[in-house]
């Protein structure tokens, strides 16, 4: 599956090392490649829905160590937020912060392309 689409709306602080940043395209690459080998009919980010995340979340992740989760589980949510889906599909993920928590803000962003955001469709 080519990223490519994904990856043109994700901005990362300046402060961000090179092995972040790499760290977090290979995690959504890898996320992705499950998603293709399960699902043969999602071949572009475009065509991923809410119950190929689940897939991943549930057993996709099984065999990784708790930490190794907890990582995948930020690039699900950086995946979603470029996919343009965090109000439908944060909750049913159980992927939504609780501000109450606190915690380190994020260095990787998700954009809104220009034009939807003069157009007023955010």
């Amino acid at each position: 599956m080519n990223i490519s689409l994904i990856l043109k709306r994700l901005r990362f602080d300046r402060k961000s090392s090179e092995i972040t940043k790499r760290k977090v395209i290979g995690r959504l690459n890898k996320i992705c490649v499950m998603i293709s080998e399960k699902f043969p009919e999602a071949q572009r980010p475009d065509q991923i829905r809410l119950k190929h995340l689940q897939y991943v979340r549930n057993e996709g992740l099984a065999g990784y160590s708790a930490a190794t989760a907890v990582d995948y589980k930020r690039a699900m949510v950086i995946l979603v937020g470029a996919l343009g889906r965090q109000k439908d599909w944060l909750p049913p993920l159980k992927l939504v912060k609780d501000p109450s928590k606190g915690g380190r803000p994020s260095s990787t962003h998700v954009i809104c392309s220009g034009a939807r955001n003069r157009r007023g469709v955010l």
